[in-house]
């Protein structure tokens, strides 16, 4: 990917261009050249830690899904699993690297906007699961960095800010004086990168689908989720009280109210997405 990301940049230098280069890893398997292998210690890789019985307070759909149970990885191979993945991400960044180096040597760095970004998170071992495809925010959150070059903005700065990838595309056509149509769900990240702390954001919560029905709603306070599109189960965590997500408060008639308001935002949000149950299974 990288090899043809250079060489396209070679050869559309002289006008303007759209490049979407994807790369595999980090992506099971975890593979990598041993020198990227040899930057890590194994026997120093520290495991994720959670309390006993942890999923205990899941809902059953999800409960054993790509959890540790299935897969039985012992602390030992646990190690070497967290020593495979960062030597993947250290290869995927070496490959980055090339491309930005590209751009620099090309002199194209000034006048390209730079967006590294992902689809999903990953648990690695976290509430002792694995992989993708569950909703906890290990899963759900991602890298999102953009780089304009001459915008004033102070570079390197991040935000607090909630952003979703669907913000990507009216935030590219702004930037790039483009008239994107009128019916897009997300918003400009502009005023976020002229000004990380600004407070004209309004967007207060945001929205991740994932298998077995499952939906999620993120504010800054809570994570509501809920699973067979509602009929399966359901997930309430106290980000403030409780930001590793281990204590379920979906049954507990205290946050009753929260539930209902929270369920009440991520139905609204799933039809504004035009998102529909019914052709899924």
């Amino acid at each position: 990917a990288a090899e043809a990301a250079i060489e396209f940049l070679k050869r559309n230098k002289d006008k303007p261009f759209f490049l979407g280069c994807g790369f595999v890893r980090p992506h099971v398997p975890l593979v990598a050249p041993q020198k990227y292998f040899d930057i890590y210690d194994r026997d120093a890789m520290v495991a994720p830690t959670f309390p006993k019985g942890d999923l205990d307070d899941v809902p059953k759909i999800i409960r054993e899904y790509k959890a540790n149970s299935r897969y039985g990885v012992t602390p030992e191979l646990h190690k070497g699993l967290l020593e495979a993945y960062y030597a993947s991400i250290s290869y995927m960044d070496a490959q980055v690297g090339r491309v930005l180096d590209t751009l620099d040597e090309l002199g194209l760095r000034e006048n390209t906007i730079v967006i590294f970004s992902s689809d999903h998170g990953y648990l690695l071992g976290h509430h002792n699961k694995f992989q993708k495809q569950h909703l906890f925010e290990e899963s759900t959150r991602i890298p999102f960095i953009l780089s304009v070059p001459w915008m004033d903005e102070p570079h390197g700065s991040a935000t607090s800010h909630l952003t979703e990838l669907l913000d990507l595309y009216p935030t590219i056509a702004e930037l790039a004086k483009l008239t994107p149509p009128d019916n897009l769900h997300g918003q400009s990240l502009h005023p976020l990168l002229k000004n990380p702390e600004t407070e004209n954001w309004d967007k207060d919560h945001v929205f991740t689908i994932s298998r077995s029905g499952g939906e999620s709603i993120r504010t800054h306070e809570w994570r509501f989720t809920h699973w067979g599109f509602g009929k399966k189960g359901k997930e309430l965590y106290d980000l403030k009280k409780d930001p590793g997500e281990f204590t379920n408060l979906a049954n507990n008639p205290e946050y009753a109210e929260v539930l209902s308001k929270m369920k009440k935002r991520l139905l609204k949000k799933r039809d504004e997405a035009g998102y529909d149950p019914k052709r899924y299974k």
